[in-house]
């Protein structure tokens, strides 16, 4: 009991490193709510039979304050969440090798796909990693960045087999982004950079040998249940993913397709077919890059 204590107050004064009054009071309601929750409690015994979510774990120690908090949807009940938290873990130590599962936990993320063009005045970088700031919403997120800067960050978690399933739990970024949104669409061959990230989770969840991918409704939306209206999803999601062949699955989710079917020439209007063009061999590039990288060993 005592060396659990001791390991609380570490990744305590992780999280809130600076030697004054606030930090010292943050600190203490750290390890008494993970102390004293039973959610959080259970998730810090699973860290015993699962090296990559104690990885995960001491790298970002808010992890563990998640089942106490509202998590992945609306309506999510508290008893539930430790154990798809560490699901999440299990499942992803299953599918990778090891040097990948802890690069997406290493602060730096895991480089997924990379590509320069001329039209652009940076390369255009995939990585899956983990950001604090979606604590909320998932376990890791696949970002999208015009050079060092983030245009947009997916949520994501995994559900264990039997049916592993990859969900997708939120969609962030483009505020204040407009132009770069702009040159990126434009270089793209008019694919819109959130479009991109709905095909690149696609390629992700076949290359984490999934049955399913989901996308969450707006009306369940984790921070749907805030009480503060301003917190709330504003953005369609629903409309995003029927853009991508979404159907809905149930009044959580959305069911999207492994393999978002593509137009063929004859479906394509002549004064547009070399933009589509370009678009599916950007896809395809980036889609090879990102199976090739996933599962290097």
């Amino acid at each position: 009991m005592s060396s659990h204590l001791s390991h609380l107050r570490t990744l305590a004064r992780r999280l809130h490193p600076v030697e004054e009054p606030g930090h010292l009071i943050r600190r203490a309601k750290y390890v008494g709510r993970l102390w004293l929750n039973p959610g959080a409690r259970a998730l810090y015994r699973q860290q015993q039979e699962q090296p990559l979510l104690a990885q995960a774990i001491s790298r970002f120690p808010d992890i563990l304050e998640k089942p106490i908090h509202p998590y992945r949807h609306k309506g999510l009940r508290k008893r539930l969440r430790a154990g798809l938290i560490s699901g999440h873990y299990q499942q992803l130590a299953r599918q990778l090798p090891k040097v990948q599962q802890l690069a997406i936990y290493s602060g730096r993320g895991l480089l997924l796909a990379q590509w320069q063009s001329d039209k652009l005045t940076a390369p255009l970088t995939l990585q899956l990693d983990y950001q604090t700031h979606m604590g909320k919403e998932g376990e890791m997120s696949l970002t999208l960045k015009l050079g060092n800067a983030a245009l947009y960050y997916m949520a994501l978690n995994l559900s264990p087999a039997p049916n592993p399933t990859l969900e997708i739990c939120s969609l962030q970024g483009g505020k204040g982004q407009s132009e770069e949104i702009k040159l990126v669409t434009k270089a793209c061959g008019g694919l819109r950079p959130m479009s991109l990230l709905v095909y690149m989770a696609a390629e992700l969840a076949r290359g984490l040998a999934c049955k399913s991918l989901l996308g969450i409704r707006t009306q369940s939306h984790v921070y749907q249940s805030s009480k503060r209206t301003a917190d709330r999803v504003k953005f369609d999601l629903d409309g995003l993913w029927q853009e991508h062949q979404g159907s809905v699955q149930d009044e959580l989710w959305m069911s999207l397709p492994l393999e978002v079917p593509r137009k063929t020439l004859e479906e394509i209007p002549s004064r547009k077919r070399a933009s589509y063009k370009a678009r599916y061999q950007l896809l395809d590039q980036l889609g090879s890059e990102l199976q090739a990288n996933l599962l290097r060993s």
